[in-house]
């Protein structure tokens, strides 16, 4: 466990300032489903495009309707057809790997923050990343609700059980999710990782950096 109350803000280690966000993003099928899911995805992409560290945008737009999409320098989009999560965050994969990019984050299309920045959770990365080795690092306990207000320590602690709500990736190369898998498709991709390429992943414990 890592108490950052003893690290000390000057000597983190930076990630490259020029982040990539990955988001696989569908909004359904009825129209009020859609005009929901997509508001609270604009509300995230206003989100991420206030950071100066987010360089690119890249969402993975399942079955999009017309004039869904944003239009922004920083904002691209890979068209699919709705395959399930593992098939899009496949296609975001083979994009990351084909950029020779080392660090990324993947977020769902629902995430962001009335109270934090993107910038926060980056920071907290940053952090960790002076601590530790990591090649995952996730931002989404698993056996906790969301909190109201965060703990006065963070803690980032190895595991196993691999949740895709917010994570890093960090000098990962040639690994996918299994679209043959009905569920558990994240655990069986940390899984892998750990196992046959000797990764290791890193998750926060008790509290979710998100309202």
């Amino acid at each position: 466990k890592l108490h950052f109350a003893r690290i000390h803000f000057q000597f983190r280690q930076k990630f490259h300032q020029c982040m990539k966000v990955y988001v696989p993003s569908y909004l359904g099928k009825s129209d009020k489903l859609v005009a929901k899911r997509l508001k609270k995805h604009n509300e995230q992409i206003d989100w991420l495009l206030a950071s100066n560290q987010v360089e690119q945008i890249i969402v993975c737009s399942q079955n999009y309707p017309e004039n869904a999409k944003r239009t922004s320098i920083r904002l691209h989009y890979i068209d699919s057809e709705a395959q399930g999560p593992s098939h899009a965050r496949n296609l975001l994969l083979r994009h990351h790997y084909s950029t020779g990019g080392d660090t990324c984050l993947f977020i769902d299309n629902d995430i962001s923050s009335e109270i934090h920045t993107i910038d926060e959770i980056i920071d907290l990365a940053n952090r960790v990343n002076i601590a530790s080795e990591w090649n995952l690092l996730g931002f989404v306990p698993h056996g906790f609700g969301l909190k109201k207000s965060p703990p006065e320590i963070l803690n980032f602690k190895r595991k196993t059980v691999f949740a895709t709500g917010l994570f890093f990736m960090k000098g990962i190369q040639d690994l996918f999710f299994d679209e043959g898998l009905q569920s558990l498709e994240d655990v069986d991709f940390a899984l892998r990782a750990m196992i046959q390429h000797n990764y290791c992943y890193y998750e926060i414990e008790e509290y979710e950096f998100y309202d």
